[in-house]
């Protein structure tokens, strides 16, 4: 991102909204589904001893966090963080 490109005003009207946005709450019902899914392909790979796909822990991160806070987290998330 090329920031040169925007006024100070509109970089100011940014920071504000990205500070302003309302933190997510948890979902009544979460959906474990997902959750599940990977957390028993976890458990499946290491009684088969075969190798953990290096990449499932971040699964399991992002299952968990879509659980709890609904499939638009990461929106959120990349929103605020920029």
């Amino acid at each position: 991102m090329n920031i040169k490109k925007y006024t100070a005003e509109e970089l100011q009207k940014e920071l504000n909204r990205r500070e302003n946005m309302a933190a997510p709450q948890p979902v009544e019902e979460p959906d474990l589904t997902k959750l599940k899914e990977a957390a028993a392909e976890y458990i499946e790979a290491v009684v088969d001893g075969t190798s953990v796909d290096s990449d499932l822990g971040h699964y399991i991160y992002e299952a968990a966090m879509e659980a709890i806070y609904g499939d638009e987290i990461f929106v959120w998330i990349n929103d605020k963080e920029g």
